[in-house]
């Protein structure tokens, strides 16, 4: 309950990382808690015909008002730090830069990846199997123009916790899919690598 006299400003590096403080969670379940209390008492209230019903419900209908008007406060300035951060970290950048501005690593990994890759690619984890993640999806954008296919010679591995490559034996495993002679085309690090399948 502290926290909600103590908002403590939401993050404002970019509306891509955006982290709420604890006091905006407890005030939204406070709320909560407070209007499934106003309905009991004046579920309550109607059903024993007091005089306060009409009292109660002009001051329900007043506090959810202020509270509307106190989270519209609220946003907007939350919304008004994030576009001014925004606007002096990107101002003036091409859509490239800001890419490597919000993701380093993932944009050096796709540009040295674009330089080993010569047309197609695998991309682990698929799309069927969690590859809708961030880090997944955001190299299959800094990967274009090239093509992802199902069958490649190159695969790419993005934050794949399921994939394992071992070097000694040169075998790519992830689940059932077992590939021997893979080499290493491009170690990035321990969760962004390229392989490259033996012709």
């Amino acid at each position: 309950m502290t926290d909600l006299l103590r908002l403590t400003p939401v993050s404002m590096v970019t509306i891509n990382t955006v982290f709420l403080p604890r006091g905006v969670y407890a005030s939204a379940l406070t709320v909560l808690g407070l209007t499934l209390l106003a309905g009991v008492l004046l579920a309550a209230a109607e059903r024993k015909g007091s005089l306060a019903v009409a009292s109660l419900r002009r001051g329900v209908t007043a506090a959810f008002a202020a509270a509307a008007l106190a989270y519209a406060a609220f946003s907007d300035t939350v919304w008004l730090g994030w576009l001014k951060a925004d606007t002096v970290a990107f101002l003036g950048l091409t859509s490239g830069q800001k890419v490597e501005r919000m993701d380093p690593a993932l944009a050096a990994f796709a540009a040295r990846a674009r330089a080993v890759i010569p047309g197609s690619y695998q991309l682990y984890p698929p799309r069927e199997d969690g590859g809708g993640s961030y880090p997944v999806l955001r190299t299959e954008y800094l990967l274009l123009p090239l093509r992802k296919r199902r069958d490649a010679e190159h695969i790419v591995v993005v934050a794949d916790a399921k994939a394992g490559y071992d070097r000694f034996r040169r075998r790519f495993t992830r689940g059932p899919v077992v590939l021997e002679g893979v080499d290493m085309a491009l170690p990035f690090s321990a969760d962004l690598y390229v392989l490259r399948k033996r012709p």
